[in-house]
């Protein structure tokens, strides 16, 4: 293997536990079937990518997806619900379908 990507993602979903084993599970069949290039997944939390790539300062759900976009983490892991509040264009009914 010649190249290798890095993959930093943040889990935000509870339980930790489960989701970090998953990620897990997904790093490893990601690089069972990599052939030319291997992929290094960081797993972490919001509180250990805070202290590791943000000084100390703390990171929060409503953080992560702009993080995404600003190049500074590649996967998050998160409530759709979450989702809703950050993308909701009618803020008064949470009910309403998430256009983008």
């Amino acid at each position: 293997m010649s190249k290798t990507t890095k993959i930093r993602w943040v889990l935000a979903h509870e339980p930790i536990r489960l989701f970090f084993r998953a990620a897990k599970d997904f790093e490893a069949k990601v690089n069972e079937l990599q052939q030319d290039e291997k992929i290094e997944v960081e797993i972490m939390s919001m509180a250990e990518y805070s202290e590791r790539y943000n000084d100390g300062v703390k990171v929060t759900k409503h953080d992560l997806l702009d993080l995404m976009k600003q190049g500074k983490l590649e996967m998050t892991q998160l409530y759709t619900s979450w989702l809703a509040e950050k993308y909701e264009k009618n803020k008064t009914n949470t009910r309403n379908i998430i256009t983008y």
